[in-house]
């Protein structure tokens, strides 16, 4: 029994057209393809580091430190409505304290112009990825002890000291 005509027309033109891309034009769309797989990669640009230094500016005019400990970290852009962020985790700890991160997000709606929430990144300023997450040793925290130390003109008190004086008042009676 022979195929219809029509039948054989239409498998031939399904053969016709299911041809590959020449190799050229299927290398020019990949990087497009990949930027489409990576869309949850930040956006950074020269407006939106604009923006975000106006906001660091904004946040050191009202607070010095939570500035510092931005600044000691890495802006890495935006994604959507997030202002994502890489730092460490002692970093993170003070940054997203709830009065901080309330600073941080009113200043970056501020710059931006649209409310912003913080994205934390893991790893460091430098963009490294984070080490194994191990306590913090005394070397690790005594640059920022300096820096509160500083910032609050404080002296360092002797704790042994403290131990060998009386605890509380002495009453007079009189």
């Amino acid at each position: 029994i022979a195929p219809e005509p029509a039948v054989a027309s239409a498998v031939t033109t399904v053969t016709a057209t299911a041809t590959l891309p020449d190799p050229p034009a299927a290398l020019a769309a990949a990087p497009a393809a990949l930027a489409a797989a990576r869309d949850d990669a930040p956006a950074h640009d020269s407006e939106i580091e604009r923006c975000w230094r106006a906001a660091l500016d904004a946040i050191n005019g009202r607070k010095r430190m939570l500035g510092a400990f931005l600044e000691e970290s890495r802006f890495l852009g935006l994604r959507g409505d997030r202002a994502v962020i890489a730092m460490d985790a002692l970093h993170r700890a003070v940054i997203e304290e709830k009065d901080n991160r309330a600073l941080l997000e009113e200043e970056l709606a501020r710059a931006f112009g649209r409310r912003l929430s913080l994205a934390a990144a893991s790893g460091a300023a430098d963009g490294s990825p984070a080490p194994a997450r191990r306590p913090p040793t005394a070397e690790d925290v005594r640059p920022m002890i300096e820096r509160a130390m500083a910032w609050f003109d404080a002296e360092s008190v002797d704790p042994r000291a403290r131990a060998q004086k009386p605890q509380g008042r002495e009453r007079t009676e009189g």
